[in-house]
């Protein structure tokens, strides 16, 4: 006699980077971020080299990048958003001429794109296994250009939503809303991964599922839920 199991996964629950569990059923879908889940965490010591290039104090330069980030990934062009940097870091100092800019660019990009190959993997054979994918990531089109280079994303997801070609950014709702659409999935059955608090949170409040990709176990925890 044949008996049908039925699984119950574990959830990470309660505040960001929380490591209490509860059981839930295995989701129908799943939400990856880009940088620092897809790819492992940035590396920032070029940050470094790029401050003595443009001659602008170190601390200066690491803020001002953060603070015109998000715009950035939203939908300001390279050359806007690296001026602003420039001249935040380094008041009344010319502007940023062409070869700067190309070499700010190109150091930035490949500073995001360490691939955390096991990550991709689980992604695909969640997918094999009959669930749905998603690629949702704030990023600018220098960044997606590179990627796609390496990574065919329509082929591998069912759904690839990026800030800078549809005009939103995590963590406003509607480019959640936009995933869910796109993946013809409810939040509830969707699990949500990123490595932002601010984005966890964001994805919470509209019903998604979400795990805070941090910490060294990050990985077998994501694992722990969608097997």
């Amino acid at each position: 006699m044949n008996r049908r199991i039925v699984t119950r996964r574990l959830r990470f629950v309660g505040a960001p980077g929380s490591r209490s569990i509860e059981r839930m059923a295995r989701p129908a879908g799943l939400i990856l971020d880009y940088g620092n889940v897809l790819t492992h965490p940035q590396d920032q010591t070029w940050m470094d080299g790029a401050a003595r290039r443009l001659g602008a104090d170190p601390a200066a330069f690491r803020a001002a990048y953060w603070q015109h980030r998000h715009a950035y990934d939203a939908d300001l062009s390279a050359a806007t958003s690296w001026g602003r940097v420039a001249a935040a870091s380094r008041p009344g100092a010319p502007g940023l001429d062409a070869g700067d800019l190309t070499w700010l660019i190109e150091t930035d990009v490949a500073s995001w794109n360490i691939y955390n190959d096991p990550v991709w993997t689980l992604a695909a054979e969640f997918r094999r296994a009959g669930g749905r994918t998603a690629f949702l990531s704030n990023s600018g089109p220098e960044m997606m250009a590179r990627v796609r280079t390496r990574w065919p994303l329509e082929a591998r997801f069912d759904a690839v939503v990026i800030s800078c070609e549809v005009g939103l950014s995590k963590p406003d709702p509607r480019i959640y809303e936009l995933c869910l659409e796109r993946l013809v999935l409810p939040a509830a059955s969707t699990l949500f991964v990123d490595d932002r608090a601010d984005n966890v949170e964001g994805a919470a409040r509209i019903g998604l599922r979400t795990l805070q990709f941090e910490g060294p176990d990050a990985l077998e925890r994501l694992r722990a839920v969608i097997r």
